[in-house]
């Protein structure tokens, strides 16, 4: 049944600003203040005496996720003290919110075995979030065309389908042509970005041949590697198979990582792109000789808008999105991205896609 408080606990949780909860040990929701309705996007009869409807979910481990009532069943029985943790909240506006909570136990004695959820209020901060990355979709968006034709009539140019160029005039043109593509690559960062936040990335998973993708993105990336007298290796170890996966997104992975990796070798260094296939699952390793990752910047290197302080003091132009993205759509595919690094050295970044049962090995 709902709990029954006296007049002044419920005129001391209807004051408090945080969305307060307490669930009992069969994890219905017997206490709800105004401000955790609110939040929770809900009306108190919908939710007192219930168990939390399946629109709240909790990351129990990286990148796997649980409704609330079915986390809060093992807390009840655990029994401890006190988690600090995430919760996601998907409204009705179509918009998932990460909203923390901290999550106590036993609380009165009187209760029993209870739990109480403090939700602090979210909404404002990820509101205004949302609109900006609204905003910056829409600008990128208006931006891709004009972009894509201005790389198309700069690549004419430097050709010189129109007549020999001055040699001062190509290198104007390069110029201008690298800021070019390093605006498409953040436009296209952005709308990544944007996709991931809404939960809309359209991947449609089909046997590859990863191994050819790699190939082709390596050849892409050979000429900007040779300018900087940076050679490449592609080594492939032990059979390899076709894996099942969206073709666009593994591609922007594999892009991602062998672009940095050419981006931030010294000059004159080696990018080598590992492959094997181990007991369940295919690793691609793809290690550069280069600057490295400072060890106090390393625990932020897959955030959002995040460039190292290294990579920033030197020449390399970077929009710090495209760990964020790989990171993402990695987690997405069930696979896992980590990293070995030395300053002055070097990075080696390791991707870990497991083999399911559908996924054919070839020869």
């Amino acid at each position: 049944m709902v709990m029954e408080m006296d007049l002044d606990y419920i005129r001391i949780l209807e004051s408090i600003k945080e969305g307060i909860i307490i669930v009992n040990n069969e994890c219905r929701v017997i206490v709800i203040n105004k401000a955790a309705v609110k939040l929770l996007d809900t009306t108190s009869a919908a939710i007192l005496n219930k168990h939390f409807d399946k629109n709240i979910l909790i990351e129990e481990q990286k990148g796997f996720y649980i409704s609330l009532s079915s986390y809060l069943k093992k807390i009840l029985v655990q029994k401890p003290k006190k988690i600090e943790t995430v919760i996601y909240i998907a409204h009705k506006k179509n918009i998932t919110y990460r909203a923390p909570v901290t999550i106590t136990r036993d609380i009165f004695n009187k209760m029993g075995n209870v739990a109480l959820l403090i939700i602090p209020d979210f909404t404002k901060e990820q509101e205004i979030e949302h609109i900006k990355n609204e905003f910056l979709a829409l600008i990128s968006h208006q931006l891709r065309s004009p972009l894509g034709s201005m790389r198309w009539g700069l690549e004419m140019l430097m050709a010189e389908d129109g007549g020999k160029l001055p040699a001062e005039a190509s290198k104007m043109l390069q110029q201008v042509y690298d800021s070019n593509q390093w605006m498409i690559t953040l436009v296209n960062d952005i709308l990544n970005v944007s996709r991931i936040e809404k939960g809309k990335i359209d991947d449609i998973p089909e046997q590859i041949d990863y191994v050819s993708i790699i190939r082709r993105v390596l050849k892409e990336e050979e000429l900007i590697a040779k300018k900087n007298f940076i050679s490449t290796t592609l080594d492939i170890r032990n059979p390899t198979t076709h894996i099942r996966l969206d073709p666009r997104s593994f591609r922007e992975v594999i892009q991602n990582l062998i672009t940095n990796a050419v981006k931030y070798s010294y000059p004159h260094g080696n990018v080598v792109i590992i492959v094997e296939q181990l007991d369940k699952l295919v690793k691609i390793s793809i290690k550069d000789h280069g600057m490295g990752i400072p060890d106090k910047d390393k625990p932020m290197i897959f955030s959002k808008f995040f460039r190292a302080r290294n990579a920033m003091h030197s020449q390399t132009d970077g929009t710090g999105l495209g760990l964020y993205v790989v990171k993402s759509y990695v987690a997405g595919w069930g696979a896992g991205i980590w990293f070995e690094t030395k300053e002055k050295e070097g990075t080696t970044f390791h991707l870990e896609i497991p083999i399911h049962k559908e996924n054919k090995v070839i020869s």
